[in-house]
């Protein structure tokens, strides 16, 4: 099965009424990049799930997890949210936050935010798990707090594309004795008072103190191998090139769509158009993108996608990418998936310079002793579209850079134009 088949079937399972009993079993630390954080003041039901074995009961938007004897831990249903912690029952229907190694076993449907842009990462492979043929997906590591770098795994069971299992490098989970029943009862999912107790409304959230600090913690820095850059020569540039250059940057960009119909137009390396088209998905209240090619005015759609941030196409040097916030995906002139990156900048400060993609980053404040707010300042980085890599990094004045790639050299302005030629 192609990988945006295999996405495409776990969103399906996601919206129709998939239903599961299974034993959860969880083993390992916090999948820190599925933590939720919470803002103070808020009144959170917070629940943490440590490793061990549960008993778990889930359908489409309701979700049951008890201990193995049947103390109920956590009951998410239509008409309410309960979680119970040392006794206590506590009302969740509000603010409910639920932390475990792995949480999407629980709740699938958060993979919708992820998926066709951090997996697959890789090639997928066919596997067993507890006897059923599954999709081992790779997912691009984790980078949030201290899981920077730990390599993520998803099993998705290859008849009802129910994520089976799934790692975060240290940490995840595994359903055993899986049951896909056709009918679960209604009152599996109702909380019984009289039992239980009722639950309470939580207290106001408060940062958590240790040896007078709080919970704050820092992104981990990625590893980065330390290589110096090769040098590009600088000169002043001539009053005619001054001239040339303004004149380039005061040309207005095409007003009508080289395509119209479609959302967003790029030219094909190989000829024809890549088109994408945007719509809302109130239901999942994510963005879906639909990504194909135009080809003598007949569309041959390539894939669909759920997103919570908005999409563009690059196309540097006859590379083709497509770009979220946070997701770099490289694909090939069919616009499969060919490779992943974490993205170097963000859609609205990374462009293409000729055969580089640049990209504008400011100042960072945490490390930088005499940033302040009205800092416009920053560093441009041109980068190396098949790695990634930063071949050149200037400081600029301000966040206005005009850069442009003009007869084998960059031209970059932040008011002041410079000119800067490779070392080849």
């Amino acid at each position: 099965m192609a990988e945006e088949d295999i996405n495409e079937q776990i969103c399906l399972n996601s919206e129709v009424a998939a239903r599961v009993t299974a034993t959860l079993v969880l083993h390992g630390d916090f999948d820190g990049s599925q933590f939720g954080w919470m803002v103070g003041g808020e009144r959170i039901a917070s629940l943490v799930l440590g490793p061990g074995n549960y008993r778990l009961i889930r359908d489409h938007h309701r979700c049951k997890v008890t201990e193995m004897d049947g103390t109920p831990r956590l009951l998410d249903a239509d008409d309410g949210a309960v979680v119970m912690t040392d006794g206590d029952p506590v009302d969740g229907s509000e603010n409910l936050s639920v932390t475990t190694p792995a949480t999407w076993l629980l709740y699938p449907r958060q993979l919708l935010r992820i998926l066709d842009q951090v997996f697959p990462a890789g090639l997928v492979e066919d596997v067993a798990v507890r006897g059923r043929r599954a999709y081992r997906i790779p997912g691009l590591p984790g980078r949030h707090l201290d899981s920077s770098g730990r390599a993520r795994w998803i099993d998705v069971d290859a008849v009802t594309g129910v994520v089976l299992a799934m790692g975060t490098g240290d940490g995840g989970g595994e359903l055993v004795d899986v049951d896909f029943p056709d009918v679960l009862d209604a009152s599996v999912f109702s909380w019984d008072d009289r039992y239980y107790g009722p639950a309470r409304r939580p207290e106001p959230w408060q940062p958590l103190i240790s040896n007078g600090t709080t919970d704050v913690l820092e992104p981990a820095p990625e590893p980065v191998d330390e290589r110096p850059l090769t040098q590009w020569s600088e000169r002043r540039p001539t009053e005619g090139e001054e001239q040339v250059f303004r004149d380039i940057c005061e040309v207005a960009p095409e007003g009508s769509m080289p395509l119209p119909g479609y959302d967003f137009v790029q030219e094909h390396p190989d000829g024809g158009y890549i088109v994408l088209n945007e719509r809302v998905d109130d239901d999942a209240r994510m963005l879906v993108y639909h990504l194909g090619r135009a080809v003598d005015g007949e569309v041959h759609w390539a894939e669909k996608t759920y997103s919570l941030e908005s999409w563009k196409v690059f196309v540097t040097d006859g590379r083709i990418f497509t770009s979220d916030e946070t997701t770099l995906t490289r694909r090939d002139r069919n616009l499969d998936v060919v490779k992943r990156y974490w993205a170097p900048a963000s859609n609205h400060w990374l462009e293409v310079v000729g055969p580089w993609f640049g990209a504008f980053h400011f100042r960072l404040s945490s490390i930088d002793p005499g940033w302040s707010e009205d800092d416009d300042s920053g560093m441009y980085q041109l980068l190396d579209p098949d790695t990634l890599d930063v071949v050149l990094e200037v400081p600029v004045d301000e966040s206005d850079v005009a850069a442009r790639w003009i007869n084998g050299e960059l031209w970059l302005s932040d008011g002041n134009l410079r000119i800067f030629t490779p070392p080849w």
